[in-house]
């Protein structure tokens, strides 16, 4: 019998055995333990990957962020700025309010003064010429519909007097000021009521100015408590002021009441006056 295995054992030989011409990419991590075991760590290229893009996003992000945060901090210089700007704006305000209002008081210290040394010897004139000083008003007066009114309170009835009475006009803002002394007749005796003013245009009690406004009933306020109030032990210097007074030389006559805590009347008193041109008192 023929042995084949000689025969075809040189053609066998001769037969190119195909190889492949592609290079295998695929690799794979190799890992030796202590005693020689080879451990495969097929997913590492893929961890890596992974890796490497949560790194590339944080650098994206904290990239994003450091621009975001310059933004805000340069936002938050531009406010801090501007606060600050306010602030001195606030603080030279408020010096401009303090001295405003240092000159406001030394204004009305000023004519405190002034009110006070006209009417410094007023007691003892009234003891020496007390008929000089209180001329009686008409004891009956006519109001708007031609009623009268009977029982006038003058201040030779009455132990309170209303002297110095005058009316100035500030035309930067159209403030009348209406300024007046009340003095208590018995200066060991206290004193307290409330006190209205009426500047009069004419006999219609619709161009009346009511100070302080107030209805009136048979030409006198008709709701006391609304008036101001004072407390005298000798005399007291009395000030109104009423705001946005566009023609204050309409008003030619002025009535004064000066009623009790109870309402009853104390005094009325009724005179002429010319508006004067309001001056504050030149700095010291």
């Amino acid at each position: 019998m023929e042995n084949l295995t000689g025969k075809y054992k040189k053609e066998i030989a001769e037969v190119p055995i195909p190889t492949s011409t592609r290079k295998q990419k695929r690799w794979e991590l190799l890992a030796v333990g202590d005693h020689g075991e080879i451990l495969s760590v097929r997913w590492f290229k893929t961890v890596m990957i992974l890796i490497i893009t949560a790194l590339v996003i944080a650098i994206a992000v904290s990239v994003y962020l450091s621009f975001v945060y310059r933004g805000i901090l340069a936002e938050n210089k531009i406010l801090k700025t501007k606060a600050e700007s306010s602030r001195q704006q606030l603080k030279t305000f408020k010096e401009e309010m303090d001295i405003l209002m240092t000159r406001l008081v030394l204004t009305e210290s000023k004519l405190e003064e002034k009110i006070s040394e006209s009417i410094e010897e007023f007691p003892e004139s009234i003891e020496e010429k007390p008929e000089e000083l209180h001329t009686s008003p008409e004891a009956v007066v006519e109001d708007t519909v031609g009623e009268k009114i009977e029982g006038v309170v003058t201040e030779n009835d009455m132990d309170v007097v209303v002297t110095d009475f005058s009316v100035y006009h500030d035309s930067s803002d159209n403030t009348l000021h209406v300024i007046f002394n009340i003095s208590n007749k018995q200066p060991d005796v206290k004193m307290s009521g409330y006190i209205f003013t009426i500047l009069k245009a004419d006999d219609n009690l619709n161009n009346w100015l009511i100070i302080p406004s107030v209805a009136l009933s048979s030409g006198r306020p008709s709701v006391i408590s609304r008036g101001q109030y004072f407390k005298i032990s000798r005399f007291k210097p009395v000030r109104f002021k009423i705001r946005n007074q566009i023609h204050p030389e309409q008003f030619k006559k002025a009535s004064v009441f000066i009623f009790k805590p109870d309402g009853t009347l104390m005094l009325e008193k009724n005179m002429p006056f010319e508006t004067k041109p309001f001056e504050l008192p030149p700095e010291s």
